[in-house]
């Protein structure tokens, strides 16, 4: 007869073999003890040193003085009177028992026992961003759950604000707004007061604060978490300061938010750590922030252990060796038959509310009716079970050191919104047609990344290993792949959820950001490779009309956010060039052709957010007088190593690729100081 566990833990069913009683004893026995928690998400090893709190000035010339418990101290001009200030239960966040920071010293680590809770706060002032994020970590050791009361409270240091608007320009009240992400309060223009944006959650999160608001003077953000036993709930917030001088329309409070928004705003944490995180919503966060496989061993919340797992309900896990003679799957695109040790994991009907669900050892997933001949499990105690497929939940195989990785000859693996994970191998000339809002594109398939289905709107994201990054919709009628195990299948555009190239299947992958050709930051996070097909872009400011030529713009910024509006009402920009200058004013272009490879885009000046030519275009006659200057650094007489290195300093950043050389070169250590101390004030 067949024995299934009763309650909540209830889920799988086996055939005890003889002497059921004494191991039916035995069973509970092992069961009880086996119960597992998944431990509190870990942080991913990061070397850190002991913090030294010294202020900072980002990249829009804000200060911040983050003090030693983690919040804002007065901000640029007494913006603040104490920002960010962090209390759980009404207990306040004070006196870390640890205090580090990452080796550049942007980023503050601290930790501290709170309210029954060890709470970590990562304090990170993005200097290219202007922006200021934290993560509060909270983890439960106890046995059960755990409510926090969780506030966040900043008071102003000059006045109180004019207004507190939400992130969609309208007034903020006690709950955000379905889709705001945060509020902003609006400072005063007569004593020179800053306004301050908040970032406080995903604009489809669950988890959002309720808001105090003090005469526009102090306000306070109340979250409320329900924290299980031995787990980690984190919200991640951010804080920005500001020159806005009046109400902001829907599109400049948008526009304010464009950083707490953008995908290197959480890139750099920890994926288990970007795991905890409550407030970000489940969707993907960003325009392009792809939410990722949701086919992952993970989803099935058993810890992979040093032998194989059967795993009944939210609790019970029994340690063994899973064994079958004969394993096959039938699937949507035909039969297969696998050897046992090419399964990671078996999730039965139970776990899955439908048809069961193989994952492979190499990263495939398949979903059909199994056949397992002999399937059993033996617990690490000898005892042996017969296992019912109509009534398995979870068997999860033990870690094997080639798991993940594709088998050779994989260029890409395919993942469909039936929930299967194919692997594909390559095709002659296979290419995928995508109309975008800047033209239409046939990308080959061994230039693509990824593709993703967008979670928000219809279409698709195209991410191209060129560092181009693209929404759009495949116009290809359809696709015909050809698979590991089933041959060419053809697949409809709407079908395919995500295609990620085999080199990025590592969970830690992505694509590199830090693209080395010229490229356009586009609405929506949209990012376009190419170079701007112009002789000069002319910027018109103060009356005059001022040509400067593209490859002499080190970044194009639209500022127009941080200005009363134009007269025009055209998108105001700002320009720093190689040699150091800057340039500000509105483009008499309306449009920008833009060289992408063989395609000629067409890009509205409203759809740029920033344009970047990575390497400046120096001419062998400069050239030749940054060499002379570099070895005029290490001259006898001090005066001309003196002026050598005011003259360097003038040039900007066109002297860098020659100062990166001449540090890398150079064996005198007059010049390698000089050379050092160049190259440090080129990155502030």
């Amino acid at each position: 007869m067949h024995y299934t566990t009763q309650g909540a833990d209830s889920g799988g069913s086996w055939r005890p073999l003889p002497l059921r009683q004494r191991w039916f004893r035995t069973l509970l026995w092992l069961a009880t003890i086996s119960l597992v928690c998944a431990p509190a998400a870990a942080q991913r090893r990061q070397q850190f040193v002991s913090a030294n709190f010294a202020d900072k000035v980002d990249s829009k010339g804000f200060r911040w003085d983050v003090g030693r418990y983690g919040y804002i101290g007065n901000g640029t001009n007494n913006c603040f009177s104490n920002a960010c200030q962090l209390s759980i239960n009404n207990n306040s966040f004070s006196a870390p028992q640890s205090s580090m920071m990452t080796a550049d010293g942007n980023e503050y680590v601290l930790t501290r026992q709170e309210s029954g809770l060890q709470v970590t706060r990562r304090v990170k002032v993005d200097l290219k961003a202007a922006a200021v994020r934290y993560v509060e970590m909270f983890h439960n050791p106890a046995a059960g759950a755990v409510t926090a009361q969780v506030r966040l409270r900043t008071s102003l240091g000059r006045t109180q604000g004019q207004a507190m608007v939400s992130s969609s320009g309208q007034p903020a009240g006690a709950v955000l707004g379905e889709k705001d992400t945060g509020v902003i309060l609006i400072g005063q223009p007569n004593v020179q007061q800053l306004s301050v944006v908040f970032f406080l959650a995903g604009p489809r999160s669950k988890v959002k604060p309720t808001i105090q608001n003090q005469s526009n003077y102090q306000v306070s953000f109340n979250y409320v978490l329900n924290i299980p036993a031995g787990k980690t709930v984190s919200i991640l917030h951010g804080i920005a300061q500001r020159q806005v001088l009046t109400l902001p329309t829907a599109k400049v409070a948008e526009d304010l938010f464009k950083p707490f928004h953008a995908r290197n705003w959480t890139r750099d944490l920890p994926r288990d750590l970007r795991d905890t995180i409550a407030n970000l919503g489940t969707a993907g966060f960003g325009g392009f922030d792809d939410a990722g496989s949701l086919l992952t061993l993970e989803s099935l919340e058993v810890d992979r252990q040093a032998a194989d797992v059967l795993a009944v309900g939210e609790q019970t896990r029994l340690n063994g060796t899973a064994t079958c003679k004969q394993f096959a799957v039938e699937t949507a695109y035909g039969p297969l038959t696998l050897p046992f040790d090419k399964v990671a994991a078996i999730a039965g009907e139970r776990c899955t509310g439908r048809q069961p669900r193989v994952f492979l050892a190499d990263g495939q997933v398949l979903n059909g009716p199994i056949t397992a001949d002999g399937l059993q499990f033996t617990m690490n105690s000898g005892l042996p079970l017969e296992l019912d497929l109509q009534s398995l939940d979870r068997l999860v195989m033990r870690a094997g050191p080639e798991d993940g990785q594709a088998a050779d000859g994989v260029v890409a693996m395919l993942e469909t919104t039936d929930g299967d994970r194919l692997a594909l191998l390559p095709a002659d000339e296979q290419s995928v047609a995508a109309s975008t809002p800047w033209g239409d594109r046939q990308v080959p398939l061994e230039e693509i990344d990824r593709i993703f289905l967008s979670e928000q709107k219809v279409g698709h994201h195209l991410v191209l290993r060129d560092g181009s990054r693209l929404f759009g919709f495949v116009s290809t009628p359809v696709l015909a792949l050809k698979t590991l195990y089933f041959g060419e299948q053809e697949f409809a555009p709407a079908k395919i959820r995500r295609l990620t190239a085999a080199h990025l299947q590592s969970a830690e992958d992505d694509p590199d950001l830090e693209i080395a050709a010229p490229h356009l930051l586009l609405a929506g996070e949209n990012v376009l490779v190419g170079q701007v097909d112009l002789a000069a872009l002319h910027f018109v400011t103060a009356g005059q009309t001022i040509p400067v030529p593209p490859n002499q713009i080190r970044v194009l910024r639209n500022v127009s956010s941080e200005a009363d509006d134009t007269a025009s009402g055209r998108p105001l920009f700002e320009a720093e060039l190689w040699d150091g200058g800057t340039v500000r004013g509105e483009l008499a272009e309306l449009v920008l052709p833009l060289r992408c490879a063989d395609l000629l885009a067409h890009v509205p000046v409203l759809d740029v957010v920033e344009a970047r030519v990575p390497t400046p275009v120096v001419t062998d006659t400069m050239r030749g007088k940054i060499a002379r200057l570099i070895r005029d650094l290490g001259h006898p007489e001090y005066p001309l190593r003196k002026a050598a290195k005011e003259a360097l300093a003038e040039l900007g950043h066109l002297p860098k690729l020659q100062l990166d050389e001449a540090l890398r070169q150079t064996s005198d250590p007059e010049v390698r100081r000089s050379v050092e101390a160049l190259l440090e004030d080129l990155r502030k």
